[in-house]
Formats: C-alpha cells, sequence, structure tokens
C-alpha cells in the first residue's frame, strides 16, 4: 500500500500545477488532442530496501516520477519547454507531499533528460526523484 500512497501523493501534486495541459494517467485511456499539449507520467519505483540494518528498520522507498511534455510538433521546443520549466518550479527540491500518513520528499531539482519527436508531437521528459521511509508491516 506504501507505494500507491506514493503514487497518489505524486499525482496530487501534479493535478494542482497551475495551468495543467491534459494528463495521460497510467493505465487509463486518453486520446491527445494533436493541437494541444499534454502530458503523460509513469511512476518508476526502485526496488525497496531496508532504512537500517534491523529487523524492525523502516522500508527506504524511492524512485523516478517520470512526465513527459508533449506539444504539436513543428512549433519548436519552448511550449513544451515552458510547460517542463513549470512542472520543475513546481516539484521543487525539498518539497514534501503526504497522502495516507507517508511523507514523499522530492529528492532534486526535476532534469530534463529527453528532447525528441514523437508521434506528431515534440517531447520534453522530465524525471521527478523522490524517496520515502515508511514502516514495515
Amino acid at each position: 500500500m506504501s507505494l500507491k500512497a506514493i503514487r497518489n501523493a505524486l499525482n496530487a501534486r501534479l493535478n494542482t500545477l497551475p495551468s495543467l495541459p491534459s494528463v495521460a494517467w497510467e493505465n487509463v485511456a486518453f486520446t491527445p488532442k494533436t493541437t494541444e499539449t499534454h502530458l503523460r507520467v509513469n511512476f518508476l519505483p526502485a526496488p525497496t530496501r531496508p532504512a537500517a540494518n534491523h529487523k524492525s528498520a523502516m522500508d527506504f522507498e524511492s524512485g523516478i516520477y517520470q512526465i513527459d511534455v508533449y506539444s504539436p510538433q513543428d512549433q519548436g521546443p519552448n511550449p513544451a519547454s515552458d510547460v517542463a520549466e513549470s512542472i520543475r518550479q513546481h516539484f521543487s527540491r525539498g518539497s514534501t507531499l503526504v497522502n495516507s500518513g507517508i511523507t514523499v520528499n522530492i529528492e532534486a531539482t526535476p532534469s530534463m533528460t529527453l528532447n525528441d519527436r514523437e508521434g506528431g508531437f515534440w517531447r520534453v521528459r522530465l524525471t521527478v526523484p523522490w524517496f520515502a521511509y515508511v514502516p514495515t508491516s
């Protein structure tokens, strides 16, 4: 349940982005409009590790919240980059998000890791590194 709470905290934070474009959420049907900017998110957790070397230690959860920004092709890089910059500021380093008693920490400023064309759109990929300490059950 901890990963579900973490995913929900990250999705909830994205939902508060001013001027949020439409979002292709994981495993939800989505057809983008070719004339509009949209986002696609992926929740990519890393393997769970113990926070310390003893039986009752909390779990250390970490991973990447990946956000792809798509803008219509042939309009230059700025429309997607502008949205990406606003997302970077929205998920600023040191931010904390809480869901179901779990505190999710934004570990570093989100990075732009990819710029390319995909299916009639210009794509900018952001990676948001996060971590959380979760009590073991």
